[in-house]
């Protein structure tokens, strides 16, 4: 079984309070963000035990800002589609900066797609915008 590990950051200070889980337990980092997560091997007996993880985690309140030593470039980039260019060019236009231009991206962005649920599957899904838009968007809705 896979736990996502929460780690402290610049923006929160995590302390482990209580950890307590059956079988056998590892924490695992990811090599290139430094993400943690707790990898535990567990076999039959350990069925209907519990996983008890406890944290005290104090949260330090961030606002927009530019992260220092950051190469934007590689977040900047459109996928390769003239009809995303063009709504990505409708959306930043008259913005100023790199750091209003992104936010005015995931702000059209969230504003234009929600989660649903049908099936077995969770995508997302269009709410506000055409079909043309959505198939630019989300090719692998007509799978």
């Amino acid at each position: 079984m896979w736990i996502p590990f929460p780690k402290s950051d610049t923006f929160q200070e995590v302390n482990v309070i209580a950890f307590n889980t059956p079988g056998k337990q590892r924490i695992l980092e990811e090599a290139k963000h430094g993400n943690k997560v707790l990898f535990l091997e567990l076999g039959p007996e350990d069925s209907g035990k519990n996983i008890d993880l406890q944290y005290k985690v104090k949260r330090i309140e961030k606002a927009a800002y530019a992260e220092k030593d950051v190469n934007i470039e590689k977040y900047m980039k459109a996928p390769e589609h003239k009809k995303f260019e063009n709504i990505a060019d409708k959306v930043v236009e008259g913005k100023k900066g790199d750091l209003v231009r992104a936010r005015a991206l995931y702000d059209h962005v969230t504003k234009s797609f929600s989660y649903i649920k049908y099936g077995e599957v969770m995508r997302y899904m269009p709410v506000t915008v055409s079909l043309e838009t959505a198939l630019i968007f989300m090719p692998t809705l007509l799978l």
